[in-house]
């Protein structure tokens, strides 16, 4: 009798692998369905979406903002350019907008013809629409209350809208005319002292001020000038500043002396200047019966000199008409 050997059971999978295998995703049936069932047109399908993946563009990117750029300082009563630097990239750009203080000021939207640049009226801020375009905005004029965080944002085109910005402050200062000096005489004696005034109005933040003698660089750390206490100016937000100069004059200021007086504000600046006689203790000025300096003319002294000769000469005449 033949021994027929029993079939072989089937290898079981452990517990925790077919626990595992049920947790396995699958592909939902409605993508199942869409599918190729044969092998080759699922091959087929396959090469299709590789070949698009590469004739997709590459490094595809919205736009950049890199940075603005305002004037450092800005100065009141003179118009003002503002520049946006930023790239569109690979998907265009649909408009650019710029803020002050979060406020909006100024739009450009090339697809809003034929009105694409607006002027949107921000109080201290006045768009000069001609001069203006997708990277420059250009100002009329500059007010103290133009002062603030401005603001450039791109926005790239439909339909990604994905927007980049950059911002910076922009500080706004109020010059002054030339300064003004007072006390100070057409001519001077050696020894004598130098006491002059020199005044900026209406300037902000207040003009610091310094003087030069013959290029010689004075300041109130050198002792020899004197800071006024600053004042307010003629309107609302300026100031008055006042500096004394008080010197004595040497024999290296003969013959003359070039005074200047600096109004500096942050960067910028406005210079008065003067030029005076200076005179030797033995010097006199030329011959003149007016001095405008202290103590007795120069002259007086040529006229004694002169006195006996004309007296001579008046006698002679007297005595030949008769």
């Amino acid at each position: 009798m033949l021994h027929t050997p029993a079939p072989l059971n089937a290898p079981t999978l452990p517990a925790k692998m077919k626990k595992d295998m049920k947790k396995t995703p699958t592909l939902p049936p409605l993508l199942l369905s869409l599918l190729p069932s044969s092998v080759p047109q699922r091959f087929l399908l396959l090469l299709l979406l590789l070949l698009l993946a590469t004739s997709l563009p590459q490094g595809a990117s919205g736009v950049q903002v890199q940075s603005v750029r305002v004037p450092q300082p800005g100065v009141a009563g003179r118009p003002a350019q503002l520049e946006c630097l930023w790239q569109a990239g690979s998907r265009g750009f649909y408009s650019v907008r710029w803020y002050k203080n979060d406020e909006q000021f100024y739009s450009y939207v090339p697809k809003n013809k034929p009105q694409m640049k607006v002027d949107h009226h921000l109080e201290g801020v006045s768009v000069e629409l001609s001069q203006s375009n997708e990277h420059l905005v250009s100002l009329r004029e500059l007010h103290l209350d133009s002062e603030g965080v401005y603001r450039c944002e791109v926005m790239s085109e439909s339909p990604y809208f994905e927007s980049s910005f950059a911002s910076t402050n922009l500080t706004v200062v109020a010059m002054p005319a030339a300064p003004i000096m007072t006390g100070l005489r057409p001519s001077y004696r050696v020894g004598e002292t130098l006491n002059v005034t020199c005044t900026a109005h209406d300037a902000r933040p207040p003009a610091r001020l310094t003087f030069s003698m013959n290029k010689e660089q004075l300041t109130a750390e050198s002792g020899r000038v004197r800071t006024l206490p600053v004042v307010e100016g003629s309107r609302p937000g300026v100031y008055t500043s006042r500096a004394v100069l008080e010197r004595p004059l040497g024999s290296r200021m003969v013959p003359s002396l070039n005074l200047v007086c600096r109004a500096e504000v942050h960067s910028l600046s406005t210079q008065v200047e003067a030029n005076v006689e200076v005179y030797g203790h033995s010097g006199s000025a030329p011959l003149s019966l007016l001095n405008t300096g202290c103590g007795p003319s120069p002259a007086f002294p040529a006229l004694l000199l002169l006195l006996p000769p004309l007296l001579t000469c008046l006698t002679h005449l007297l005595l030949a008409a008769r």
